[in-house]
């Protein structure tokens, strides 16, 4: 788009201003309070992933060490670093060849409807988060009522509905 205005762009200074808001928003952005706990819990029971969309992947580096969370997740598929986005399964794929395992030992935690089609398009169970804390799901109110969306997938048991993160160990 820009080539077609015929704009000279400094990638070098967009880049930093991306950065300079991406250090802004880590400082606002929170972890869910179960976090914590919940992975040291699961600290050598079973092997973790973080698969985003998000398109600036120093962002997701910089709140995984802000936030000391880095350690817990030794595969990161980000998808601006990737060139794959979900509901692609590839993303998810990825993640699973690197991490050793098969689909059928997965599950895929998610709180968009990118992330649950991605999750059965690949085969994996997916386990839709419904939090109702806005402050932990600033993002919430981007897709409306996706229990409405995924009814029959949730009668049918296809697709679980937690409303906290440490519900996920139910499902392991």
């Amino acid at each position: 788009m820009a080539d077609q205005l015929r704009w000279k762009i400094d990638w070098k200074h967009i880049e930093a201003i991306a950065n300079e808001i991406c250090e802004e928003a880590a400082t606002v952005l929170s972890v869910d309070a179960e976090a914590t706990s919940l992975l040291k819990r699961l600290k050598g029971e079973v092997k973790l992933g973080i698969v985003t969309n998000y398109d600036h992947p120093p962002a997701i580096y910089k709140i995984l060490s802000n936030t000391k969370l880095a350690e817990n997740f030794p595969v990161v598929k980000i998808s601006g670093e990737i060139g794959i986005w979900k509901p692609d399964p590839k993303i998810l794929y990825g993640a699973i060849e690197e991490m050793s395992l098969k689909v059928a030992e997965c599950i895929f935690v998610g709180d968009s409807s990118d992330d649950i089609e991605a999750a059965i398009s690949a085969e994996i169970d997916p386990i839709l988060i419904s939090r109702t804390n806005d402050l932990l799901d600033p993002f919430r109110n981007l897709e409306k009522d996706l229990e409405s969306k995924y009814s029959n997938l949730i009668k049918t048991q296809r697709l679980q509905i937690i409303r906290e993160l440490s519900e996920v160990e139910k499902f392991i």
